[in-house]
């Protein structure tokens, strides 16, 4: 065979550092981050990723016969995994390639999903209700394909009263009519 000659010089050589060669992309590191982080992925399976797929169809089952496009995950305690149970039902959802979904932080004391999923907490839905500003400001896009974070935001110290109030409902209301398709899942 034919000797193949590097047309590159020493110097072009080291032009390009190993580091930017090797370095990650920002899909390879969320993945990295959510394995951390317990959440479920298609490139990084830590086995609970048929049991979220699982849920995943139990639940679109149900939200469908009846026509419901949103759901809330709650815990009665602080720490009880309703943030890791929202992500992942989310992640699981959003591998369907049909579906897309908006995840929703609404916990203003102790916010989770945008450490989560790698997106700033600020502005968010107390910003929305506090300041009235638009949801197309306030939306965050993971490196994650069909799928959209409203991060808490600023804290609220009014936050249970807010929860179930009008502009809790309007706020839904919005959400639903920018893709009544989605799935908005609410922690």
């Amino acid at each position: 065979g034919e000797a193949t000659v590097d047309s590159k010089t020493p110097q072009e050589t080291r032009a390009t550092p190993a580091a930017e060669i090797l370095q990650p992309s920002s899909k390879d590191r969320l993945a990295t981050h959510l394995s951390a982080h317990h959440v479920i992925s298609l490139d990084r399976d830590d086995g609970t990723l048929d049991a979220y797929r699982m849920l995943r169809t139990q639940v679109l089952n149900r939200m469908r016969a009846n026509q419901h496009t949103t759901l809330a995950i709650a815990a009665p305690l602080p720490g009880d995994g309703a943030s890791h149970i929202a992500a992942n039902l989310a992640m699981a959802i959003v591998m369907d390639p049909q579906n897309s979904v908006l995840l929703v932080d609404c916990d203003f004391k102790r916010p989770r999903l945008h450490e989560l999923f790698c997106v700033p907490n600020h502005p968010g839905v107390s910003e929305y209700f506090t300041q009235g500003s638009p949801l197309t400001q306030l939306l965050a896009h993971p490196s994650v394909e069909r799928l959209t974070i409203l991060p808490a935001g600023t804290a609220l110290t009014n936050a249970p009263e807010l929860l179930g109030s009008p502009q809790m409902m309007q706020l839904i209301k919005a959400l639903k009519s920018q893709d009544p398709r989605r799935f908005i899942i609410f922690d």
